[in-house]
């Protein structure tokens, strides 16, 4: 499933040392999936069975299970995780999320979120005027600002982001994410 231009000792190599010296420790890989791939994932993700999840003060999206997620506990997914950071991958958590209007994550130092995070985005278009940024925090506390790409995945340090509010721009288009914690 994953690009196998991606897989290229180079390639890895690449990632890796962006990984490490990123502020914050992160990197972003376009076309993480090959073309074929990604058509039959996004066609299983369809499936899922989307239920509202807010805490007004952490969140407010909706998200859901979904049979193919599996992709991201499989040996393949855990060897490019671990080779991209450095660590050892044990266990990935994730879950399908859509962001419509109104919804949001944020940030709180008290539930900082430990070890690896990843976003693997399934938006096919999407304007920035919208929100729904994937937005990081910097160690001296800029913002780095990742729009929407479809077939994109960030690996990033857990407890240093947050998606931007969607607003009323947005009308019923949303935005498509696998969203998870890797221990």
């Amino acid at each position: 499933m994953i690009n196998l231009k991606l897989l290229k000792p180079k390639v890895m190599k690449e990632l890796s040392s962006g990984f490490a010296e990123n502020n914050p420790k992160g990197v972003q890989v376009q076309g993480f999936m090959e073309p074929e791939s990604y058509k039959k994932f996004l066609a299983a993700v369809a499936k899922a069975k989307l239920k509202k999840s807010e805490v007004r003060d952490t969140h407010s999206y909706f998200e859901a299970d979904s049979p193919a997620l599996k992709f991201f506990s499989s040996r393949e997914f855990l060897a490019f995780a671990a080779a991209v950071t450095g660590k050892k991958i044990k266990k990935v958590t994730c879950s399908v999320r859509i962001f419509l209007k109104d919804c949001y994550t944020l940030m709180h130092d008290e539930k900082k979120a430990s070890g690896i995070e990843l976003f693997f985005d399934m938006t096919p278009q999407w304007m920035q005027e919208w929100g729904g940024s994937t937005v990081y925090l910097t160690d001296s506390g800029e913002k780095l600002i990742l729009p929407p790409s479809p077939n994109s995945l960030i690996i990033a340090v857990a407890g240093k982001s947050y998606v931007k509010y969607v607003n009323h721009l947005a009308g019923n288009e949303g935005r498509l994410v696998v969203y998870g914690t890797m221990k």
